[in-house]
């Protein structure tokens, strides 16, 4: 079924209380793992929107700008890249062909990334949107991986190509900044356009960094790593100033 914010629900309260906590900013998922949102074929090639996508999105922003909150709007997560499994009758995961496979890419980024890009081009209260939620966790070949148990792995030069043209998209379309979000400060240098330049991959061209935090990263650091360079994983501790980026850095999530 639909059950998304066209359907009611507590969004308007719950907006309302973190607009009252001082939220200035909030991530908002779009497309997750694409378990829903978006409509396939019967070989896996999305086809276009279900027809309640720009509603919720519509609404959600509604009740952004009454709330006086700005939006980035988290396209996917890398939950796509997850090993398919159903869950009361809905495929989760299950879409790594969509990053690894041009001819499912292409209508990927025609039907469905480009119509919402347009669709809310310039949207005042959009601040940015995020070609990807913490990444990492499916790529087999950046320096140090980690990957998730349950994943269907890509390599960076997959992924890059892949949210090369996300990213160029959310520029050209939307006209609006583009980021990622990276799992940990640990990694974060791996989405610069030095690092790509430094192995021969797509630039993704962000306009910001982003990096997570949660305790168990506290104690992680780096030093004299050969791509990484030496600093701490926690932004608890590390300045912005020591890491060598070009480009401003958000803590997108945080845990104390």
């Amino acid at each position: 079924g639909a059950y998304g914010v066209h359907a009611g629900g507590s969004y308007a309260s719950q907006m309302a209380d973190m607009k009252a906590k001082g939220v200035r900013v909030v991530r908002w998922f779009v497309f997750t793992d694409l378990r829903g949102g978006v409509l396939f074929n019967d070989w896996g090639a999305p086809t276009g929107l279900d027809p309640w996508t720009i509603k919720d999105l519509e609404t959600a922003l509604e009740l952004a700008k009454a709330n006086d909150l700005h939006v980035i709007l988290v396209l996917f997560d890398f939950g796509v890249m997850m090993k398919s499994k159903v869950v009361n009758g809905v495929q989760t995961g299950g879409h790594t062909d969509l990053i690894v496979d041009p001819v499912k890419t292409l209508p990927l980024m025609e039907k469905v990334v480009k119509p919402v890009l347009a669709k809310f081009a310039r949207h005042p209260n959009v601040l940015a949107w995020e070609v990807m939620n913490e990444p990492e966790w499916g790529i087999w070949d950046i320096p140090e991986p980690k990957v998730m148990e349950g994943m269907v792995p890509v390599t960076m030069a997959q992924f890059r190509n892949f949210a090369s043209q996300v990213s160029a998209a959310i520029h050209a379309v939307a006209g609006a900044h583009s980021t990622v979000g990276s799992a940990s400060l640990g990694w974060v240098k791996v989405w610069s356009n030095a690092f790509a330049a430094s192995k021969g991959l797509p630039p993704l061209n962000l306009d910001f960094y982003q990096i997570h935090y949660y305790p168990h990263l506290a104690e992680g650091k780096w030093t004299n790593h050969p791509v990484y360079g030496t600093h701490s994983w926690t932004p608890l501790k590390q300045k912005v100033s020591g890491l060598g980026l070009d480009r401003p850095v958000l803590v997108g999530e945080i845990q104390m």
